[in-house]
């Protein structure tokens, strides 16, 4: 399933469609779980597999995981992220509670402001040999479960607040 680009300026709302629980559709059904999300000036509501647990991304080119993109989606607790991934987007795994392993590609330059604010069961945080991570916006990870922290040597900002609430860090490694 494809997940449309998303316009990120200050003050443009993203829409339920730009939104990954999206693509099962906002019928309850048996099996399904209710995934609520503020996106902008909205809420929408989705149904999701409750047996749904991991996903891989991989596109076929360039790719920015859109803002909003997996927010709320709470039954998550794998991310596979294949390829070309340039960013992650603002508030893309927000409040993704169960999500517990998130491996961040050598491609990725940027994450952008609250991209894993809420998730507290994300422990294993890893980034590839030969990474480019550059950025990592305000708030990115707060309220992450995050444990022991290596972060790569390219990385030249760090937001303000970017690992706020953590307080389960032992070990902070720059």
């Amino acid at each position: 399933s494809y997940i449309y680009e998303t316009d990120e300026a200050e003050g443009k709302a993203t829409n339920g469609t730009r939104i990954f629980a999206h693509i099962f559709g906002n019928e309850e059904y048996s099996y399904g779980e209710a995934i609520t999300v503020n996106y902008g000036s909205g809420t929408a509501s989705y149904f999701i597999p409750t047996n749904l647990k991991e996903v891989t991304i991989k596109p076929a080119g360039e790719y920015k995981i859109p803002m909003y993109a997996f927010a709320s989606t709470v039954l998550l607790e794998k991310v596979n992220l294949v390829g070309n991934i340039t960013a992650i987007g603002s508030y893309a795994f927000q409040s993704c509670r169960d999500l517990s392993s998130v491996n961040i590609p050598a491609t990725v330059t940027t994450i952008e402001k609250f991209a894993f604010d809420g998730c507290s069961y994300l422990t294993n945080l890893t980034f590839d040999n030969g990474s480019t991570l550059k950025e990592i916006k305000e708030s990115a990870f707060q309220g992450a479960g995050v444990r022991s922290l290596v972060l790569p040597a390219t990385v030249e900002v760090i937001g303000q607040g970017a690992f706020s609430l953590c307080s389960g860090i032992t070990s902070f490694t720059v």
